[in-house]
């Protein structure tokens, strides 16, 4: 069941699909770390975005208890290399947007292991060519771009995977 009063407090946008998966949205959200702990009762929660909110490291120890993740936005958001330790557990996710993060090379080795991924938005973080030369022989499947917004982005999103994706910002 949908916690629908949590759901108003954090003023965000739900979305179900005909198989119950869950899409969750919190552009500018007042959400803090202790209300994405309230997000772990979503056990079909497939989409998370979590953009330009207060989601700090502490956040991510909860969202990376959301092992059903396979989309996962973190975009503008004060996360660190500290913090991406948390979502190691998502070894689902196809989709990975750290975009305006304080991310840096020194956080890629946390996401070795999520051989699922295809897509990982770096720009405007403070990874390196050197720290995305190092990923993506850790992860040779997954597209990786870190320097500003390539049109690619668009046609990797509608024929790679996640069609039903649209016009969502990650």
């Amino acid at each position: 069941m949908i916690p629908l009063t949590l759901i108003q407090r954090l003023r965000a946008d739900i979305q179900t699909d005909e198989d119950g998966r869950i899409s969750l949205e919190l552009f500018s959200s007042p959400a803090n770390d202790d209300d994405l702990a309230e997000l772990l009762c979503l056990k079909n929660l497939r989409e998370l975005y979590v953009i330009r909110g207060r989601t700090s490291d502490a956040s991510l120890s909860h969202v990376g208890q959301m092992t059903q993740l396979e989309l996962l936005s973190l975009g503008e958001t004060p996360v660190t290399d500290q913090g991406l330790a948390y979502l190691r557990r998502l070894t689902r996710l196809k989709v990975l947007s750290l975009c305006g993060t304080q991310v840096s090379d020194a956080g890629l080795v946390h996401l070795h292991g999520m051989r699922r991924l295809r897509i990982l938005n770096l720009s405007q973080t403070n990874v390196t060519e050197e720290g995305v030369t190092g990923l993506r022989k850790e992860l040779p499947d997954t597209f990786v771009f870190f320097k500003g917004r390539p049109p690619a982005l668009r046609l990797a999103l509608s024929s790679v995977l996640l069609p039903r994706l649209g016009s969502r910002p990650i």
